[in-house]
């Protein structure tokens, strides 16, 4: 009980409280004379004093509960005493003694052959031989791990776990990184920043490359019939207890009664992972797969990159952060301040664009000034007359660069006036995006439309539909008054949106699905595979606990005014077939997400990917509904007028005409808009 509660006390960052918890709880188990037990709260106790900067007193405790486990069988324990022992030592500038507990360690973990634990060791004497200068071994130490959480993850057939798996091991990547641009800044010739950009490569959007190398195949083919009806069942399962919680939820039941069907969702959810990593596992299609590998730079440069393009890539660090500047014949390096100081600046122009900073109507460009200077100033030369394609990381992913100025203007002008600017998870997801929609047969029809939703039991079109007669209560009309509390308004200029768009292409080549067919059944019917262009102007949700909750809010109410399912999640776009070259989602904050270590902010773009669109539009933040259908109307008739522009041209030539017009100019207005994708 002491021992979990200074768990507990720990977890909150409450250290004192901590300390005192694990000195009971060790007092305790010396007193039963539970040695294993006494060990365990000895070794967290040691972690509280060094969190506290008592270093020595942690020095002295992890001595004691190395002490108590050398004398036990558990091995592994003894070696996880030795590692962070060995973390104190470097502590306290005793380099030797460090990595000689960590070798011990290292040693230990190799003859029980537990190679993730020996990974833990020889992250820790990378750093420790870093900080001695020894640069060439730490590499040797950092690939070794690196090795290792690549092997294991090879093994891992869940999508969901491989992807947070390797997010463990971001801060291996990092360090990797570091190591090699130290030997470049070392070494200039030997191409160390290439190796560099590799490795960073090798951390970014893995699930999502995983993801897009199985979308074409059929991992079910030859698969055991009842495993695949279980995997079926399992799915069922899962949206039935959704329409229940939405049921729930709008009838206005207690919180007790979700909060049991929540859980109860997450265990079938777990139990549907586990059938599907089942189906992987045993499918010989799967099993034929090749992992797709992240790409070298030359191969980014032959595949990706044109001569009229130059990809930035960003890599943000705590000590340093480094940008690489890769056109079709050369790369360059270069870098940058510390993550924190970048964050700082990133933030503050966020927060200034979107008007959650106060401030002038044009106290966003002093942000985005001091940002330009910080991020492009050193590619100044480079840039010119280039599209510009962004691998952004961290806190930049919700930076729009769209806004910033070209670096060293002596008056303000946006970055999109001189150039075509598009976003990626990372270079290698490019190439493989091209290789699956290059043998697909093209979509016969221009473009589907969802728009003009109804969310709200008292929108004036259920009224036109339910008789004014029927006055006894029903159970749909106590539903829908607690439907209201969602706070989702009605999408007035989305309607406007829609039709300007669907002006554009013939009557028998376009889809329309407003008011009442704005529904999830329409979003998700096989016919969506005509369309080469799929707009929905609706309203997006972002679910940060679990982003495959995150999706499209479709009508959620039938035109008996009956509460529907009226969201399209995530998990929905992985079952759907499109043969659209592009999706566009006119909501807000569709871009975002939950961030994981290395996949970047795992949002909407990346299930529309796996349906079969190369490119997604998407927005950073919650835009105006007149904006937005004055730019969405800008933009497709750049894209299917007479001038037939490319998507990101198309979408870079509407937020120009925004900003030159008084009444849009404001960068909140046009600026959330960036297409991420395949930009040809």
């Amino acid at each position: 009980m002491a021992y979990r509660l200074a768990v507990s006390y720990s977890s909150l960052r409450q250290n004192d409280k901590a300390i005192e918890w694990f000195t009971r709880a060790a007092q305790l188990q010396e007193a039963r004379g539970d040695r294993a037990g006494e060990g365990r709260a000895l070794q967290a106790l040691a972690g509280e004093y060094d969190i506290a900067g008592k270093t020595q007193q942690a020095l002295d405790l992890y001595q004691q509960a190395l002490a108590i486990r050398q004398a036990l069988p558990d091995q592994r324990a003894k070696a996880d005493s030795l590692t962070w022992l060995g973390t104190v030592y470097a502590e306290l500038a005793q380099p030797e003694r460090a990595l000689d507990c960590y070798a011990k360690a290292r040693d230990i973990y190799a003859a029980v052959h537990d190679r993730v634990g020996e990974s833990r060791p020889l992250y820790w004497m990378a750093k420790t031989e870093e900080a001695m200068g020894n640069l060439d071994a730490a590499r040797s130490h950092i690939e070794a791990t690196l090795a290792t959480a690549e092997s294991q993850r090879a093994k891992i057939t869940s999508q969901e776990f491989r992807t947070t798996y390797l997010a463990t091991a971001q801060h291996e990547f990092e360090l990797y990184v570091d190591l090699l641009m130290q030997l470049h800044r070392l070494h200039p010739e030997q191409g160390y920043d290439a190796k560099a950009l590799e490795a960073h490569e090798r951390a970014r959007a893995r699930g999502l490359l995983d993801l897009l190398s199985e979308a074409r195949v059929d991992i079910q083919q030859g698969v055991d019939r009842e495993l695949v009806q279980r995997e079926l069942q399992s799915r069922q399962a899962i949206e039935a207890k959704e329409g229940e919680e939405i049921r729930r939820v709008a009838s206005g039941e207690g919180g007790d009664q979700v909060s049991q069907i929540q859980r109860e969702l997450d265990e079938l959810r777990t139990t549907y992972q586990e059938v599907e990593s089942q189906i992987r596992a045993k499918s010989p299609r799967y099993a034929a797969l090749t992992q797709p590998q992240p790409l070298s730079v030359p191969v980014i440069q032959k595949q990706v990159l044109d001569r009229y393009t130059l990809l930035l890539e960003y890599a943000l660090g705590k000590p340093r952060s480094y940008l690489w500047a890769v056109s079709a014949t050369g790369l360059r390096s270069f870098e940058l301040p510390s993550r924190g100081e970048i964050e700082k600046l990133a933030l503050r122009l966020y927060l200034t664009v979107t008007g959650r900073r106060p401030g002038g109507p044009n106290a966003y460009q002093t942000s985005a000034s001091a940002l330009a200077a910080m991020l492009l100033a050193p590619v100044r030369d480079e840039i010119t007359n280039k599209r510009l394609v962004i691998v952004a990381d961290g806190v930049l992913q919700i930076v729009p660069f769209a806004v910033l100025p070209s670096p060293g203007a002596k008056t303000y002008e946006p970055l999109i006036v001189q150039h075509e600017i598009i976003n990626v998870p990372s270079a290698s997801t490019v190439a493989l995006l091209r290789r699956e929609s290059a043998g697909r047969k093209p979509a016969r029809k221009d473009v589907a439309v969802f728009a003009d939703a109804v969310y709200q039991r008292n929108d004036e079109r259920v009224a036109k539909v339910v008789s004014a007669a029927l006055t006894q209560p029903r159970e749909s009309e106590a539903s829908a008054a607690a439907m209201n509390g969602f706070g989702l308004e009605r999408l007035t200029a989305s309607r406007e949106e829609a039709e300007g768009i669907l002006k554009l292409v013939a009557p028998q080549e376009r889809f329309a699905a407003l008011d009442f067919a704005a529904n999830r059944a329409s979003a998700t019917a096989p016919s969506l595979a005509q369309y080469r262009i799929i707009h929905f102007a609706t309203h997006g949700l972002v679910n940060d606990e679990h982003p495959e909750l995150s999706g499209i809010v479709l009508s959620l109410f039938d035109k008996q005014g009956v509460p529907q399912d009226g969201f399209l999640r995530l998990n929905d776009l992985f079952n759907l077939k499109l043969g659209a070259d592009l999706v566009v989602l006119s909501a807000c904050k569709t871009a975002l997400g939950t961030e994981v270590g290395g996949e970047g902010l795992i949002g909407l773009a990346r299930g529309f990917m796996y349906a079969g669109a190369p490119r997604v539009v998407l927005s950073l933040w919650s835009v105006n509904d007149q904006a937005t259908a004055e730019e969405m109307q800008r933009f497709y008739r750049s894209m299917l007028g007479a001038r037939h522009l490319r998507a990101a041209a198309a979408l870079r030539q509407a937020q120009i005409q925004m900003w030159k017009d008084d009444k849009w100019s404001a960068p909140s207005l046009w600026a959330a808009f960036e297409l991420q994708g395949d930009w040809k």
